[in-house]
């Protein structure tokens, strides 16, 4: 079994983990806003985990991004391969969508952290977990996960 299948279904069971985390720490920061709670472990725990299985994703996706055969088929002859969908999607839209959503997910991580009061910080995480969560999911390749 090749290697770069071995890190596409790595990277393709991980999605999971990291969809169920984004979705528990957006779901704890609109809670904790909305009713102005003290901040809690929890969400820091969610807000962690999120990030964290994230991180972890971006570098199996990154090592995947190395070794893919449709990647390099891509690079090999980039002007040739960018009007077939799957060859444009997996080398430059999957990726410029996950690295700006990880990017939102470390901000909003960030400011949360660093904000005042409990209510600034249940409402930071929230709307930069919300965005990174929707670009995770406009970058997921949906065609192929539903064939």
């Amino acid at each position: 079994m090749p290697l770069s299948y071995l890190v596409l279904r790595a990277h393709s069971d991980l999605r999971w983990l990291v969809l169920l985390a984004g979705l528990v720490s957006v779901a704890i920061a609109f809670l904790g806003w909305k009713n102005k709670s003290a901040w809690t472990k929890a969400a820091r725990i969610a807000s962690a985990a999120y990030v964290g299985l994230f991180d972890l994703q971006f570098l199996v996706g990154l090592l995947l991004y190395c070794i893919d055969p449709v990647i390099r088929t891509f690079w090999e002859s980039p002007a040739d391969h960018m009007k077939d969908w799957n060859y444009r999607f997996f080398a430059i839209e999957h990726i410029t969508f996950m690295v700006l959503a990880l990017a939102l997910a470390h901000v909003g991580s960030i400011l949360a952290r660093k904000a005042a009061t409990d209510e600034a910080r249940y409402s930071r995480l929230f709307f930069f977990h919300v965005g990174s969560y929707i670009l995770v999911l406009a970058g997921l390749p949906w065609a192929r996960m539903l064939a």
